[in-house]
């Protein structure tokens, strides 16, 4: 399959996603990772997001990996909690005013390991720091992927501008819907 799933990351590490594509792995961005201040250090916020991400990605989406881009300082934090790992270096970021950028990815495989092992059990052991005990149960994930598959719709060009997602991207993906 030559189809290329065209993210925003493109703009700036193009040749890392392209090497993950040409393995015939499948990216799945997750972009603007900001929460309002009332909320900041809430560890339930991240863990939802990314649960629902988890979630519609492999199960409605098929995507392999997960791909974020954040600032080199916060990288440790993602690394830590959820076990990414550094696929591109520090480059400047023009979305966000050329601040300097890390490109972290988290494959699918692992993630699976760890909520199968973990998953669900909402209090973590002393030797694990990591967000996994805190996702859903993997035997909740075809329920909810059934709920999210139910009211998937493609992103409205407002939407998308909010995320600051190119037109030809959107078009992009909302053709594949």
């Amino acid at each position: 399959d030559d189809e290329r799933d065209g993210l925003p990351l493109d703009d700036v590490y193009q040749a890392e996603a392209d090497r993950l594509r040409a393995r015939g792995r499948r990216p799945a961005e997750f972009v603007r990772l900001a929460v309002d201040d009332s909320v900041r250090g809430c560890r339930e916020v991240l863990v939802h997001l990314f649960s629902f991400g988890t979630i519609y990605s492999w199960h409605v989406m098929d995507y392999d990996d997960f791909v974020i881009t954040v600032n080199p300082r916060h990288a440790p934090y993602y690394q830590r909690l959820l076990g990414f790992e550094v696929l591109g270096g520090e480059k400047d970021c023009p979305k966000v005013r050329n601040a300097p950028a890390v490109l972290l990815r988290l494959s699918r495989e692992y993630m699976e390991k760890r909520i199968g092992e973990s998953g669900g059990r909402l209090t973590r052991s002393r030797d694990d720091r990591s967000l996994y005990p805190f996702f859903y149960a993997p035997e909740a994930e075809p329920f909810i992927a059934a709920f999210l598959r139910a009211r998937h719709k493609p992103m409205t060009p407002a939407e998308a501008g909010l995320l600051g997602v190119g037109d030809g991207l959107l078009a992009a993906k909302t053709m594949r819907g």
